[in-house]
C-alpha cells in the first residue's frame, strides 16, 4: 500500500488522510513499511475516492512506482504499463493478441 504516500502526498495533510482512511498513523506506517501486506478493501475504497481514482485502483500495481519493476527492461515495463492502464475487457483483448504470437510448441 505505498499508494498511501502517495495520498498524503498529493492531497494534503496527514491528519486529513488519516481521517478519511479511518486509521491511525501507526496503522498507516505498518501499512507502509511491510509492501507485501495487503490493504483491507475498505481501506482501499476510501483512498481511491480520496484521490479521486476508479474502484479496484489501489489494488493494482503500479509499474511507475513499483521497485522490482524498475529492474525490468524498458520494452517490458511498457508492456506492463500499457496493460495495467487498460480496463479489463481491454486487457483479455490485449492478452489473445500477444497469445496469437506465441509460437511455442504445446
Amino acid at each position: 500500500m505505498a499508494t498511501v504516500e502517495h495520498c498524503r502526498s498529493k492531497h494534503g495533510s496527514l491528519t486529513k488522510l488519516l481521517k478519511t482512511l479511518g486509521l491511525s498513523r501507526k496503522k498507516v506506517d505498518e501499512l507502509l513499511a511491510n509492501p507485501f501486506l495487503t490493504a483491507p478493501d475498505y481501506i482501499a475504497r476510501r483512498c481511491e475516492r480520496f484521490l479521486k481514482k476508479p474502484n479496484g485502483w489501489m489494488h493494482e500495481q503500479h509499474i511507475e512506482s513499483d521497485p522490482i519493476c524498475s529492474a525490468f527492461p524498458d520494452d517490458m515495463r511498457r508492456v506492463m504499463e500499457i496493460y495495467s492502464n487498460l480496463p479489463a475487457k481491454e486487457r483479455q483483448l490485449m492478452l489473445r493478441m500477444v497469445e496469437a504470437f506465441d509460437h511455442e510448441d504445446s
